[in-house]
């Protein structure tokens, strides 16, 4: 069985009205990972990585390959998942 790595990336997002929100998600690969996020390798090795936080893991390893993403307001900003569509900054 392919090992799942959880990533973690800052984005601009459409859905988030531009904001820049931080996405995670559970992917085999950092390849994967970008597709998902729908930025470039290049972006996510710049502006992300894969992460070890707990509660990043645990959101994404329950649903490998959905995206959750918050804004970056504050710590309580609650999770939401699905489609990610880069704003302009993506």
């Amino acid at each position: 069985m392919t090992r799942l790595r959880v990533y973690r990336v800052n984005v601009f997002l459409r859905q988030a009205r531009g904001e820049q929100v931080a996405a995670v998600v559970a992917a085999t690969s950092q390849r994967a990972a970008a597709e998902r996020f729908g930025c470039s390798a290049h972006h996510l090795r710049t502006y992300g990585s894969e992460t070890w936080n707990d509660d990043d893991r645990a959101r994404a390893l329950a649903e490998p390959g959905v995206v959750f993403w918050h804004t970056l307001r504050g710590p309580t900003t609650a999770w939401v998942h699905g489609r990610v569509e880069l704003g302009d900054h993506g």
